[in-house]
């Protein structure tokens, strides 16, 4: 593997760090990406669409269960969730068996919002692999995941 990459510039030891490559693929593929036409131009924090699309594959899960799952902390998770029921796309419900706790679920106007985010989502994830055999795209999901597990166990 070489030291220098597309740009020719020298990332020395930086070149095999796997967190540094995996950093840099994710802020290069954040960047090439066209959110407008998924938010009709507003911004959304990092996190955003994949929280909305975890409270809806979890319903009443509540906001801490949330901010672990996506590495979030808490303040970042509660100002997503302050957006998505602002806009009316997600609400907190009391747990009926502990009133102290906040379910979320998603709203009749998300689920609408939800299936236009899972379309863009989808041929999003199709662009990004689109230089991926379908056994490489396999292969490095299992890869970031066994990373991700690692890391959360490094965490716990």
């Amino acid at each position: 593997m070489s030291d220098t990459d597309d740009s020719g510039l020298d990332f020395d030891i930086l070149a095999l760090d796997v967190g540094v490559q995996i950093h840099l693929t994710r802020r290069a593929l954040w960047l090439g990406l066209d959110r407008s036409k998924m938010f009709r131009g507003s911004r959304q924090p990092g996190g955003f669409v994949s929280a909305f699309i975890m409270i809806d594959a979890n319903p009443g899960i509540t906001q801490k269960r949330l901010a672990e799952a996506l590495f979030l902390d808490a303040g970042a998770i509660g100002d997503i969730v302050d957006l998505l029921e602002k806009d009316e796309l997600v609400e907190r419900r009391r747990d009926p068996a502990d009133r102290r706790r906040m379910n979320l679920f998603v709203t009749p106007a998300g689920v609408e919002q939800l299936r236009q985010i899972k379309m863009w989502a989808q041929l999003r994830s199709e662009k990004i692999a689109a230089c991926l055999t379908e056994e490489e795209r396999t292969l490095l999901i299992e890869l970031l995941q066994r990373l991700r597990d690692q890391a959360r166990q490094q965490t716990d």
